[in-house]
């Protein structure tokens, strides 16, 4: 019992002085104006009238500082954090309003199940509530890529039910997702409209959704291949971040395409962890996509080896209605042919749908 008496009185303590609040801050000054005089030596003498004559309670500590300045302060002190209380009520009043809601895409067989919304950073204030998108069937398979794509092209109107009736300035998104890349992608493209969306990723080593909070390391795309593009209607986009791009199997499925290649000095399962880092490469890989548009690209094949917060990114980046028509395909190591389907994402006046190869032909 006195255990968890000490850690609510130390909880109590931590959120008294380190949350960040207008009505806090009065709260906290007062208590100090009021340890301060209490740590001064003064005097004062309180009256107090009574049908059986006056009741008197006097304090004298004799340093001679005047009564008039200690009521005062007293007052002033009072006064503080009464304001700060009705400001603290009208916080959280506000905040009763907000919402954060995690939008998590469940798509990978060996997750641990904790959920995204449990892992929202506590600098985004709101209500916790989730839209779960989940690709997973009950007996642990993955669906099949045309019932998979129906979860997410539904996602909008998921999101627009929840802002219904809200004030969208109240609603915070968090986005995060375990999933084949092609569907990480569309996710991200489905999120284009929303602004303030912040991207979370899973950290395999530590089985933990975390924030994108590292250091950036200053590495950036090289890319080469432009030069080759010459007057094809369709090419490969190649980009490599957490590893290279199996070059050999992109050749041979995608045959007599020219090949543009986005690959990072150094790939890295572990590099993505910076939001600035991210968001560099995420605008150079669209000025490499808006590079297209000056040629006579009409359709994009793009293989991607990244982490899903910079597939979503990536997603969120590409623009739908400037840029040439898109193909994200998924890579299984082993299969024949090594890029079996991919999804026509929804840019270029297209609807989703997923395109099937076999026998390198596509149906």
């Amino acid at each position: 019992m006195q255990r968890h008496l000490d850690n609510f009185i130390a909880g109590a303590i931590d959120w008294l002085w380190r949350k960040r609040s207008p009505g806090l801050t009065l709260i906290r000054i007062s208590i100090t104006v009021l340890l301060a005089l209490l740590g001064t030596s003064w005097a004062m003498k309180i009256i107090v009238p009574s049908p059986s004559g006056t009741f008197q309670v006097a304090f004298d500590m004799n340093q001679g500082i005047p009564a008039y300045l200690i009521v005062v302060s007293l007052v002033l002190t009072v006064i503080l954090f009464v304001v700060g209380i009705i400001l603290l009520i009208l916080e959280e009043r506000n905040l009763g309003k907000k919402r954060a809601i995690a939008i998590e895409l469940r798509g990978l067989r060996y997750t641990t199940g904790q959920a995204l919304k449990d892992k929202i950073p506590r600098n985004i204030l709101g209500r916790r509530d989730q839209i779960l998108v989940n690709i997973i069937r009950s007996d642990g398979r993955i669906l099949d890529p045309e019932e998979a794509l129906q979860q997410i092209i539904h996602l909008p109107t998921s999101m627009a039910n929840i802002e219904a009736g809200v004030d969208r300035t109240d609603i915070a998104f968090v986005a995060g997702g375990l999933a084949p890349v092609p569907f990480s992608f569309l996710m991200g493209i489905q999120l284009d409209d929303e602004s303030g969306v912040t991207l979370m990723d899973w950290d395999r080593n530590g089985n933990y959704w975390r924030a994108l909070d590292g250091k950036d390391d200053g590495c950036r795309f090289v890319v080469s291949g432009m030069d080759k593009v010459g007057e094809a209607e369709e090419i490969v986009l190649s980009a490599s971040v957490s590893y290279h791009t199996n070059l050999t199997a992109v050749t041979s499925t995608f045959s007599g395409q020219p090949i543009v290649s986005m690959t990072l000095t150094i790939p890295s399962t572990d590099g993505h962890w910076s939001e600035a880092k991210q968001a560099a490469l995420a605008q150079e890989f669209f000025n490499t996509a808006r590079a297209l548009c000056g040629t006579n690209v009409k359709r994009v094949n793009l293989i991607l080896a990244a982490p899903n917060s910079v597939v979503i990114r990536f997603g969120r980046i590409y623009d739908k209605r400037n840029l040439p028509a898109l193909t994200v395909w998924q890579y299984e190591n082993g299969q024949n042919p090594p890029y079996p389907w991919g999804v026509s994402m929804p840019v270029a006046g297209q609807k989703a749908k997923i395109i099937r190869r076999s026998n390198g032909e596509l149906n």
